[in-house]
């Protein structure tokens, strides 16, 4: 299903290309073949995806595991957000932005290799997909949190300069980009709340007590309640403006040490093998 992933990728960077094109020079005619793009895009990625799954469980293993997998599954949650941005918000710019993020996440995940984790009784039935897919689905909608704090920051910063040229007047408003990352950290709290929680079942139901020490749980908890904390200052005194997205962009460098750093540098013991965007421990080349 390689081919399946490369032309879904070209189909995602025809979509950002239209979507961009669209936006700069007021093509309203680009939307519908952007739209028709991203949708094929999407069902490529979706299907071979499946067929990673498919063939990970017939050989006895953990569906969608390694660092392969992780990068493919997060640009799969982040297209599925864009979709979800520009069919339900209308706002195609913060989908145009999404894409190119998905792109590099698909690219990176043809490079990465594909971590073979056997499936013990443990990880079998459908609690451990489905920890996996809230996980990617909270960090795509922190990402759309991070995006849109990051438009506003620069938007912001060029209206008070007065600066209204053609790239400010394809930005949404002010007041449209605080509700998207206001309701976007909303559902990746939400999200990552049942991945963590699903997470820590399934850890405590193989490790005993072990899973405390290991340094990705650590990191999810702190980004969690980093989000968490952000949430409640929001709903509770109303913070808003420049001081807030400054605050949501640091629980976005959280959630980049907790995906890459903590996996990719943090040494783990020679028991644990990687599993999803996780690494777990387990005894005979067994995971969780």
């Amino acid at each position: 299903m390689l081919y399946a992933e490369l032309f879904g990728i070209v189909f995602y960077a025809l979509a950002a290309g239209l979507l961009f094109s669209g936006l700069l020079f007021r093509i309203r005619r680009f939307d519908r073949s952007a739209l028709l793009a991203l949708a094929t895009g999407f069902i490529l990625q979706t299907a071979a995806l499946v067929w990673r799954a498919v063939q990970a469980t017939g050989e006895g293993n953990l569906p969608l595991a390694g660092p392969s997998n992780a990068f493919a599954l997060l640009a799969w949650a982040l297209v599925v957000l864009a979709l979800l941005v520009k069919l339900w918000l209308h706002l195609e710019a913060i989908a145009a932005f999404l894409l190119p993020v998905a792109i590099f996440c698909s690219a990176v995940s043809l490079f990465l290799p594909e971590k073979a984790v056997h499936a013990t009784n443990a990880a079998r039935g459908f609690l451990f997909p489905f920890h996996v897919a809230v996980l990617f689905v909270g960090m795509g909608s922190f990402c759309v949190a991070f995006l849109a704090s990051l438009i506003y920051l620069i938007e912001k910063r060029e209206l008070k300069a007065k600066k209204l040229g053609r790239i400010v007047a394809m930005l949404p408003p002010l007041e449209s980009l605080d509700r998207l990352a206001v309701r976007s950290l909303v559902a990746g709290v939400f999200f990552l709340t049942l991945g963590i929680g699903t997470g820590i079942y399934l850890a405590h139901f193989v490790w005993a007590e072990d899973w405390v020490r290991d340094p990705k749980v650590l990191f999810s908890l702190v980004t969690w309640g980093w989000y968490l904390l952000l949430l409640a200052v929001r709903f509770s005194a109303g913070w808003k403006g420049g001081r807030f997205f400054a605050l949501i962009s640091i629980g976005f460098a959280f959630l980049v040490v907790t995906f890459l750093g903590v996996t990719f540098f943090f040494p783990t013991p020679p028991t644990q093998v990687l599993s999803g965007s996780h690494f777990f421990r387990g005894g005979g080349g067994s995971w969780t």
